[in-house]
């Protein structure tokens, strides 16, 4: 009887994995989906956890490329379900030609879809369909700290790409004499050409016209850039000083950093007055229409929907309109305050060396509940600086000239440079090489 009940206990394991809450099946095929370029985030981590029997592999045997995305789409290949790629990997292209699974079918997404800023509902949908999920937001956005506007009266807001160059042609100066810098470190004379090319590049593209460099705009930056000094190079002393510099302009910002000094701002503009275009990047993911495995990757991208970060809620659609708390924060704030209560009154019986010391830190964390250290994870400051810069991203769609399609331009770039640099060639040449250029890529995109 005893070695009957034995027979039983593989059963009975079975029944109870069955019945547990975590749903497992014994037995049961594991469903897998198989994600190109991308790292496991936290959210498809809360994913798996849910869901036991899915399996999440990683296809990073070969380097996701807008080339091998290109070739998976022709090819019809189905070894992988969801792709990750930036919007500017020829997306917009690609879901005309029908390449990626139609999301509108899901509700959440569509209707998350139709909370997103216009820029981003236009770059991901194709008509009615909605060929991709963001995300991620990036954008090519520079910060000011208008506080320092009282300090030294050359910084200013740069109005065009002159004054941008004039006010880094003043920095040193200005480092010498108000102990602040305009910008923490000078850019090299190329990376600044290649600023300046893209420049004209956004001015082209919102107005729906092929680039053209032969324009006085172009020319006049073109040339104060070749007779500013290449920057001498910072040892890493002295780059630690720099960084310790009230710094009026930064020419990289993160967006909604609630612990930033710096307030959002487009780059400067080819033409004073110009409508300002930032540069904006969606990191996206789309289903491979080919996949096995659709129903799964929908199931997924469905989950994502409401399981994303803040910040990304945020920067993708204009309806987030409080500032976001640290939850955490009140209980922070209440410690600190119990801190220097007690720090204030060790001080009464301390003796003077053992005060001075108490007083630092009392004066400290009473300093950082006067900032309200810690306080915002979407500060109040932060969300009306973005609002007021979001309605000017400008989302690559299809550009031969920008983004990864724009590679054959940069090559140009790369060689005309140096010899227009080193006074091979003059201003005039330069541009009527970047102009043909320019021309040649977008007939050959039609």
């Amino acid at each position: 009887m005893q070695h009957a009940f034995y027979k039983w206990i593989p059963a009975l394991v079975c029944l109870a994995i069955l019945l547990s809450p975590q749903g497992a099946v014994c037995g049961a095929e594991s469903r897998t989906l198989v994600i190109s370029g991308f790292n496991e985030d936290d959210v498809t981590r809360q994913f798996l956890a849910l869901h036991p029997d899915i399996r999440i592999r990683y296809d990073d045997e070969k380097q996701l490329s807008a080339d091998r995305l290109i070739q998976a789409m022709i090819t019809r290949d189905h070894a992988c379900d969801i792709f990750v790629i930036n919007n500017d990997w020829g997306l917009d292209a690609l879901g005309r030609k029908g390449y990626f699974f139609d999301l509108s079918g899901s509700e959440a997404i569509a209707a998350l879809c139709r909370g997103w800023y216009p820029q981003v509902r236009d770059a991901l949908s194709v008509g009615s369909k909605i060929i991709a999920y963001p995300i991620a937001l990036s954008m090519d956005v520079w910060g000011i700290d208008t506080s320092l506007s009282t300090l030294c009266p050359l910084f200013t807001p740069p109005q065009d790409f002159l004054s941008f160059l004039q006010g880094l042609q003043s920095n040193e100066d200005i480092r010498d004499t108000f102990g602040a810098s305009y910008v923490i470190e000078v850019p090299g004379r190329e990376r600044l050409m290649r600023k300046l090319v893209q420049s004209v590049l956004l001015s082209g593209e919102q107005s729906a016209v092929q680039a053209n460099f032969n324009q006085d705009a172009f020319l006049l930056c073109a040339e104060t850039i070749r007779k500013m000094p290449e920057p001498e190079p910072v040892d890493e002393y002295l780059y630690d000083v720099l960084y310790q510099l009230p710094t009026y302009l930064s020419l990289s910002q993160d967006l909604l950093d609630p612990n930033s000094p710096y307030t959002l701002t487009a780059p400067a503009p080819l033409f004073r007055g110009q409508t300002p275009a930032i540069e904006t990047v969606l990191t996206v993911m789309v289903v491979n229409p080919y996949s096995q495995n659709a129903d799964l990757a929908l199931e997924y991208l469905q989950f994502r929907t409401t399981h994303e970060t803040p910040k990304t809620a945020y920067l993708l659609s204009p309806k987030p309109s409080k500032p976001l708390e640290n939850p955490a924060y009140q209980g922070l704030r209440a410690e600190r305050q119990k801190r220097i209560a007690s720090l204030t009154a060790l001080l009464e019986d301390a003796p003077p060396e053992e005060a001075y010391e108490l007083r630092e830190q009392i004066d400290l964390l009473a300093r950082e509940s006067a900032r309200e250290h810690s306080r915002w994870i979407i500060s109040p400051e932060c969300l009306a600086a973005y609002r007021a810069i979001a309605p000017s991203m400008y989302i690559v769609k299809g550009s031969p000239l920008l983004g990864v399609g724009g590679e054959g331009l940069f090559a140009t770039i790369a060689q005309a440079v140096p010899p227009y640099l080193q006074h091979q060639i003059d201003a005039a040449q330069l541009a009527e090489q970047l102009t043909q250029k320019a021309g040649f890529l977008y007939a050959e995109s039609q």
